[in-house]
């Protein structure tokens, strides 16, 4: 199950852009992901160590949607070769107001997994995020 949340890494660079909705889990002070229902964005509170809220993905593509206005596609792509065929992950960003390309998995194989690529995705929604949070 721990793969239908963010990354350590991603959690705390979605604390930093302002994200704090409540969450199912958290990571503690050993980067360990912990169930905690109803949990903010909390740095640390009385007799806890520092932990920061662990959110589903889903709900990072929702935040990101609605703060943002990032329309996210994850889409298979078919991979035919002579010694291996199959399916592979790639991922676009859009502007959804105004139907503006953003940015893509630009790799020619994509990713492997669907959560490899969701990942991806989110690293680069990170990206993107700080770098306009700063252009502000």
């Amino acid at each position: 199950m721990g793969n239908e949340f963010v990354t350590y890494e991603q959690a705390l660079a979605l604390k930093e852009l302002g994200f704090d909705d409540m969450c199912f889990c958290y990571f503690d002070n050993e980067k360990e992901l912990r169930t905690c229902i109803g949990l903010n964005n909390w740095s640390s509170h009385e007799g806890f160590p520092l932990f920061v809220s662990a959110p589903l993905k889903q709900q990072v593509f929702r935040w990101f949607r609605e703060r943002y206005e990032f329309l996210i596609i994850i889409r298979d792509i078919e991979i035919i070769a002579s010694d291996k065929s199959g399916y592979r992950w790639k991922w676009v960003i859009f502007k959804l107001t105004d139907d503006i390309y953003i940015a893509e998995d630009k790799s020619i194989l994509g990713s492997l997994t669907y959560e490899e690529a969701e990942n991806a995705c989110i690293d680069k929604l990170l990206e993107i995020a700080k770098q306009q949070d700063n252009g502000k």
